[in-house]
């Protein structure tokens, strides 16, 4: 039963983190990516995910460039 919820989880923070390179609006979008980014982080952290670790952690870390990119680009204006 523990599997199934984490594994919604992780598909829920998958979600989220796609969805985010779609969004316009920059406020959704940073709340779209860093809910996802904080689901995919503490899912994988509790339970162990041998396959699509790697692809997970990609995309964390892709969403996490794309926010400092467009937080340093409104800091610049």
């Amino acid at each position: 039963m523990e599997l199934i919820f984490l594994n919604s989880m992780n598909v829920l923070g998958l979600i989220l983190c796609l969805g985010a390179f779609f969004i316009k609006n920059s406020f959704w979008l940073k709340i779209s990516a860093i809910v996802g980014m904080s689901i995919l982080f503490s899912v994988n952290t509790i339970g162990s995910f041998p396959t699509g670790i790697l692809s997970n952690i990609s995309l964390v870390l892709i969403n996490t460039f794309c926010l400092f990119k467009l937080f340093t680009y409104h800091l610049e204006q």
